[in-house]
């Protein structure tokens, strides 16, 4: 019975949990879309200025390539590029 419980504790845990964030291969910033695969000269024409710039390291000394944020309305939208293109798409909100 106790196992049952605890179970049933974790599964209605896992129901309530927010997700962190969303991964995509696309985001709209107004009318204009952004793609996994564009360069990072696309993104900054289309959404403007991120609000925020980082560093993503390999090893603490490697550059490996940028994480830029971007607020987007309610959205916070994160994009990481490698080698002047985007690899990854995040949002929440």
């Amino acid at each position: 019975m106790h196992l049952a419980r605890m179970l049933m504790l974790v599964l209605l845990m896992g129901g309530v949990t927010p997700t962190v964030a969303n991964a995509a291969q696309s985001v709209r910033f107004g009318s204009a879309l952004v793609m996994v695969g564009d360069t990072e000269a696309k993104v900054l024409a289309v959404a403007g200025k991120p609000v925020s710039r980082s560093s993503v390291k390999a090893t603490r000394t490697q550059y490996q390539g940028s994480r830029l944020q971007f607020i987007e309305g309610s959205r916070t939208i994160i994009i990481e590029v490698r080698d002047g293109k985007v690899t990854r798409i995040d949002h929440k909100g």
